[in-house]
């Protein structure tokens, strides 16, 4: 990777949250937005940072079930802890760099194989999105009739054949990977690479990925469901189970640092198509990322008590 690039990476998400930030600031006063927030009940913010805990290790059960698969065996607490670590990072570093670079360097200690360890990454970053975007589609339409938008019939139209499209990849994918095969040989790709490839596939647990992931993301459905209740928007289940899947999806977009401006400026969107205050959306979305912070902060201490208690017995036995 060219110094360009490199440099690219941590500019572009720091101009893009600046520039989202002062959009969004046109329609909301960010002094209002951080008074809600940190309004937030204490309730609300103990029982959101549980969820986001929980939430860290079902993704390191779904870390350690992917490396297993990949051939780079690493214990659950470990996966646990690495997500911990690694979350923090994404929610303060540019999230381009941080989550990923950190998990990367923490799965290479584990096996020396950077093509095994970016195969890890990005099949664990697919299944997160199909998730979230299964969530989208089961949700849009609902929505597109709740707010009686005139598109609703296509919208849900849109999403049945969609459905049907991914249905019938998951179904046929030994079909897909046999045309891949004959596309491979055309292109003059080495057989052997093909075949390794083909055989890492059908070691990986799609579905139970995918259904991890769907958990993970219901669970931050939830919390933005009890965030929005806790500051006094209408009908907040209904706002956040038809509204936070999109919002969601588009702040987790890898190009801001921790989400800052794009994260409330979709919940402001999303959330203000169903009634709530652009100010109390967007508190929702700073009041979001404290708890994440907190919950991260959590986790990565048990993940510390969790390195040091293992490193502790393991000089214990080199004595």
């Amino acid at each position: 990777m060219s110094a360009f690039w490199k440099i690219a990476r941590v500019a572009l998400p720091v101009v893009a949250t600046i520039g989202a930030v002062a959009w969004v600031g046109y329609a909301i006063d960010w002094s209002e937005v951080a008074g809600i927030a940190l309004a937030t009940p204490l309730w609300a913010v103990a029982v959101c940072v549980a969820i986001v805990v929980a939430e860290l290790a079902v993704a390191g059960v779904r870390l350690a079930l992917l490396a297993r698969a990949m051939g780079a065996p690493l214990a659950t607490r470990a996966a646990m802890s690495i997500w911990s670590v690694a979350h923090l990072a994404g929610l303060v570093l540019p999230t381009s760099i941080g989550n990923e670079v950190v998990k990367g360097g923490f799965l290479l200690r584990v096996t020396p194989n950077p093509v095994r360890v970016i195969g890890v990454l990005a099949i664990e970053r697919m299944a997160a999105t199909i998730a979230l975007g299964l969530l989208v589609l089961a949700t849009a339409p609902v929505a597109a009739w709740r707010l009686g938008h005139p598109l609703a019939a296509l919208v849900t139209a849109g999403s049945v054949a969609a459905f049907g499209v991914l249905g019938s990849i998951y179904v046929f994918r030994a079909g897909f990977m046999a045309l891949a095969r004959r596309g491979a040989r055309m292109m003059r790709v080495p057989e052997q690479k093909v075949d390794d490839l083909a055989g890492v596939l059908a070691r990986v647990p799609f579905a139970s990925t995918v259904l991890l992931s769907l958990i993970i993301h219901l669970g931050t459905v939830t919390l933005v469901a009890i965030l929005l209740g806790a500051m006094g928007a209408a009908d907040p289940v209904a706002v956040a189970l038809l509204g936070g899947p999109a919002a969601i999806l588009v702040s987790l977009l890898p190009v801001s640092v921790g989400g800052f401006g794009v994260r409330e400026g979709a919940f402001v969107l999303a959330f203000g198509l169903f009634g709530t205050q652009a100010a109390v959306a967007a508190g929702v979305g700073l009041a979001w990322w404290g708890v994440q912070v907190m919950a991260a902060l959590v986790a990565c201490a048990l993940a510390c008590a969790w390195f040091a208690v293992t490193r502790g017995r393991k000089s214990a036995e080199a004595v």
